[in-house]
């Protein structure tokens, strides 16, 4: 994988789903923003969504979206998106 030539000397851990880390309980969102961590998941086809009724769509009939990230690298005190995941961690499908 082109992305983990750009890590050195990093410990890979081969899970079968990433949400066994990202979704599991008892996870301290904080206490992983501190030392994020980066968990690469295979994509699963049908990733591209219907654009929801109330985003704009800029007159566009056929609007979709696609996400391939979830989370964010940022820690700002005053985003309410931070109580979206129970994980501090990135994942990148």
């Amino acid at each position: 994988m082109e992305i983990l030539s750009k890590f050195k000397d990093v410990k890979i851990i081969e899970i079968d789903n990433y949400k066994e880390v990202f979704s599991s309980n008892n996870q301290d969102f904080h206490l992983q923003k501190l030392g994020q961590k980066l968990i690469l998941a295979s994509n699963k086809p049908n990733m591209i969504y219907k654009g929801a009724v109330v985003c704009e769509s800029f007159e566009n009939d056929n609007f979709y979206y696609t996400s391939s990230i979830i989370n964010c690298v940022y820690d700002c005190e005053y985003c309410y998106l931070q109580g979206v995941y129970s994980s501090g961690n990135i994942v990148i499908l």
